[in-house]
């Protein structure tokens, strides 16, 4: 009957006719002790839960339906609670209003989770993968970030009997982690960030760079700047000099991160599938994010290892990559020849400094190495390297990394002069 209700846009009276049923079943000790059964009603909480958004009294009716219905049941007091709230007049109005609206989505979601646990628990029913599909898109619809964690790690500890359960709801729904993701970092709780994100690198899940800017922002809100370093090398295959691992050796923030990364560049090396589909989705806005958290944390020489990375995954061909490490661009070649720019004259502190590279030198190795245009505009803009040029030669940054951020500051105006020069501030 619901399926006929949805069908013909009647939602609200389907979750009415679906939940009742259930309720009446249940007293009635002559509930279908099915999957599919409670399935149906997951079905009826998601179909109601996309009016939410478009229609305001949606959930107004939604709180009437279920106080209707779970009268007597330990939902009733919390029922009554919010009906009472109204009558607070000397609350600020704007204020009372949305905390109304969010006790109102409180309780449908926990009605929804009395029903996800009658099942499991009461009647010992398993959930199958669309089970969770649907529990955890309707929590994820009503923020509810505390029942989604609950949720999704009951789905990770089925995956110990039926590891195809993972694959088989995101065939349904490639999106529901990213969903997740970005519900969770948007009620301020960034460690459900990073372990949806740890599961997302483990599977093979598909990544965008909305998801790679969040991980990197919760990382951030943590101070966890080793797992920052470590997460970006588990998408682009750094290499690392020496110095680099020595500057920035440190014990990693998650107690398991090393094993993971470790694991994780088997995977890389072994795939060029995780390799073009995760490195792709390190677009400019997510380098530009990381670069800058880099020089947050006094970690500027992970800039150019990674910086070549990624032009490496982004280059047509691989003879256009530039080992930035040997004599062709070190730091002394790159404090005299990088003088395109004005801006970066400046930044670079090289006035008055004759550059050692003929020009016939230089505009060879640039017709050489210049990328297509394409690879041009996925390069970071000029704002976005005018931007990391400032904060380079920020006063408090080159002191703080005894004047390291120089050195880094003449490689990186070289390597755009080189292999990106429309991107040069002008």
């Amino acid at each position: 009957m619901f399926s006929c209700y949805s069908y013909l846009g009647f939602d609200m009276f389907g979750f009415k006719y679906t939940l009742g049923s259930m309720i009446d079943m249940k007293n009635r000790n002559i509930i279908e002790l099915e999957t599919r059964s409670f399935n149906l009603l997951f079905k009826s909480f998601n179909s109601v839960a996309n009016l939410i958004d478009s229609d305001p009294k949606a959930i107004i009716n939604i709180v009437q339906i279920i106080s209707e219905f779970e009268l007597g049941s330990e939902n009733n007091r919390f029922v009554e609670s919010i009906y009472e709230s109204s009558d607070n007049f000397g609350l600020d109005q704007s204020n009372n209003k949305d905390q109304l609206h969010s006790d109102r989505l409180h309780l449908f979601a926990s009605t929804l989770m009395r029903w996800y646990y009658i099942m499991k628990k009461e009647y010992s029913v398993s959930p199958d993968f669309q089970t969770y599909n649907l529990v955890l898109m309707c929590l994820v619809k009503l923020s509810q970030p505390l029942y989604a964690m609950d949720v999704y790690r009951d789905m990770k500890e089925s995956l110990k009997s039926d590891q195809s359960t993972i694959y088989h709801i995101f065939s349904k729904n490639e999106t529901l982690l990213l969903n997740l993701i970005e519900m969770f970092y948007s009620k301020n709780s960034p460690e459900f960030v990073l372990e949806i994100w740890r599961d997302l690198v483990q599977f093979g899940l598909e990544i965008d760079p909305l998801s790679i800017a969040i991980m990197l922002k919760a990382c951030d809100k943590l101070g966890y700047k080793e797992t920052i370093k470590n997460n970006m090398a588990s998408l682009l295959p750094i290499s690392y000099s020496d110095s680099s691992n020595k500057n920035n050796h440190a014990k990693s923030d998650s107690f398991d991160q090393n094993q993971v990364i470790s694991g994780l560049h088997q995977i890389y090396i072994a795939s060029d599938s995780f390799i073009s589909s995760w490195a792709k989705s390190v677009d400019n806005r997510v380098m530009n994010l990381y670069l800058v958290l880099m020089i947050k944390y006094n970690m500027i020489n992970e800039i150019m290892p990674t910086l070549e990375a990624w032009k490496l995954v982004n280059s047509p061909s691989p003879n256009s990559s530039l080992d930035i490490h040997n004599n062709t661009i070190s730091s002394e070649d790159a404090d005299s020849s990088f003088s395109t720019s004005p801006l970066a004259k400046n930044h670079s502190e090289t006035h008055g400094k004759t550059s050692r590279l003929h020009n016939s030198q230089v505009s060879s190795q640039v017709e050489k190495n210049s990328p297509s245009i394409s690879d041009q505009i996925y390069f970071l803009n000029e704002q976005m390297v005018e931007g990391l040029f400032k904060l380079l030669s920020t006063k408090s940054v080159v002191e703080k990394s005894n004047g390291d951020s120089k050195k880094v500051l003449a490689q990186l105006g070289k390597f755009i002069e080189i292999f990106y020069p429309n991107s040069l501030p002008v």
